[in-house]
């Protein structure tokens, strides 16, 4: 599908449970194979998401936040189908403890398994004062935009001065064709 998207699509949305390795690794190449095939450049395509973005206006926010998105990545790593994510990262035998702890009904025992080091793989996380500069560390050059939210029970709250911010940073992306 990335080939296709790739070759003729005008952008693509990546699933969260993403970090920038698997992007770069996995997720590029398959694009950059369709964008040739398409004769196309980058910034002809937009590239959507790959990541949460974890933050609040107070540490307590982002806090708060995190553990909710922590649960996320505990959910997600217990199914065999995203451990290629946790491959690119030596991270398989998280993904089988997970899986285990889901098969034997343990789910709000999960996302204590989900280290500070692992959500870091998968989010960009900070303060709003501090979380621009995390958003270039895991999206920069990867991703033209992100979502707010990637939960319906989480919606997004970001100030629209931040979200003006964001769309500051530069992206591949040269816009639409008209």
């Amino acid at each position: 599908m990335l080939r296709v998207a790739g070759e003729v699509a005008d952008g693509v949305r990546l699933h969260a449970f993403c970090t920038r390795r698997y992007i770069e690794n996995v997720i590029l190449p398959q694009l950059e194979t369709g964008l040739v095939r398409g004769q196309r450049q980058r910034s002809d395509l937009q590239v959507t998401g790959g990541g949460f973005l974890v933050t609040g206006a107070t540490d307590e926010e982002v806090a708060q936040n995190l553990e909710f998105y922590r649960s996320r990545v505990a959910f997600y790593g217990a199914t065999r189908a995203y451990w290629p994510v946790l491959e690119q990262h030596d991270l398989l035998d998280l993904g089988a403890k997970l899986n285990q702890m889901a098969r034997d009904g343990q789910w709000q025992a999960m996302p204590a398994e989900v280290s500070d080091d692992v959500m870091q793989l998968f989010a960009a996380i900070g303060r709003h004062d501090e979380v621009v500069a995390e958003i270039q560390r895991q999206f920069g050059g990867l991703s033209d935009a992100i979502a707010d939210s990637t939960s319906y029970d989480m919606p997004g709250t970001l100030p629209a001065d931040l979200i003006q911010e964001i769309q500051a940073l530069p992206t591949p992306w040269a816009g639409f064709r008209s």
